[in-house]
């Protein structure tokens, strides 16, 4: 996962859940254009992120169109138009729209915490128990 997404990622799961006008200057914009918007995609793609697609035709769509659909939120507010997607007013749909945390998502979180306490309990118990067992060794065994 590349930082920019991890920061996206990290960021909507503090908040649970995050307007797409909030998200959409988060993303690192390299190509200006939709291109810019795949890594974000493959987010809610992979069950990391939802996605509350509110446009006119609630149709299913694909990676392009969403990516076409959030580079009209890009361009301000107002009717927008970005090759096939129009989207008569990004103002209204862009604070009906919401990026949200989904399950995978969480998980994800959840296993960096518990791999942190692991990296930080490791090396703890390892000196603990080396002090311990040296202690017994030198008050214990070497009284014989």
């Amino acid at each position: 996962m590349r930082r920019n997404d991890f920061k996206i990622l990290k960021a909507i799961y503090d908040k649970s859940e995050v307007c797409v006008k909030d998200v959409i200057p988060m993303v690192k914009r390299k190509y200006n254009d939709h291109r810019d918007f795949y890594g974000l995609i493959l987010l809610v793609k992979e069950n990391y992120l939802g996605y509350s697609h509110n446009t006119k035709e609630n149709a299913p769509w694909d990676t392009w169109t969403m990516t076409l659909e959030l580079q009209c939120y890009s361009q301000g507010e107002g009717t927008q138009r970005y090759e096939s997607v129009k989207i008569p007013n990004t103002e209204e749909f862009g604070n009906n729209s919401f990026f949200y945390i989904e399950t995978k998502g969480s998980i994800f979180f959840h296993d960096r915490i518990e791999k942190r306490w692991d990296r930080f309990l490791t090396p703890v118990i390892s000196i603990l128990s080396s002090i311990i067992v040296s202690w017994i060794v030198a008050n214990f065994l070497s009284r014989k």
